[in-house]
């Protein structure tokens, strides 16, 4: 007679990629050349191993900047310098413990521009494009402008006093 007691481990089989939830707080320091960004990843049943951080010139894109390998799971901080003038879309690519892979991007690319804009042709006076000399209204005062560009980025705001 032969008694065979067998006791093993449960295993888990994982075959769905991990999620990438989101990447937020995307900061870039032209000053310093450091990306910073946060993500939201997760995995329920093998759970996140590693992430890696890419540049592309898209969303579905690493050419700016090939896959760097993180052990930090929440949050990154990198050194690259991005060119002025291109936009560059962090992408995050979570990996979980059996090896599957997704990845993801932030809502909107980062884009470096470190030149001023163009001036332009400031006028004082009502009329757009015409310059008064004088004037007798002291109660208002009228300034129109023309001409203002930025290449790169554009204007988002202009201010006055």
């Amino acid at each position: 007679m032969a008694t065979t007691v067998c006791h093993s481990t449960p295993y888990t089989i994982d075959n769905t990629q991990p999620f990438v939830h989101s990447v937020t707080d995307v900061n870039y320091d032209d000053d310093t050349q450091q990306i910073s960004a946060e993500y939201n990843v997760s995995d329920p049943l093998s759970k996140i191993r590693e992430v890696d951080l890419g540049l592309g010139r898209s969303k579905r894109d690493v050419y700016l900047m090939d896959w760097h390998r993180e052990a930090n799971t929440t949050h990154i901080t990198h050194n690259y310098h991005i060119p002025d003038g291109v936009p560059a879309w962090v992408k995050i690519r979570a990996i979980n413990n059996v090896d599957l892979r997704k990845s993801g991007h932030a809502d909107s690319p980062i884009l470096v521009d470190t030149s001023p804009p163009a001036a332009g042709s400031v006028f004082d006076g009502p009329a757009a494009g015409h310059d008064i000399n004088f004037q007798n209204d002291q109660s208002e005062i009228c300034a129109n402008w023309r001409d203002f560009h930025d290449e790169e980025s554009g204007i988002g705001n202009s201010w006055h006093s």
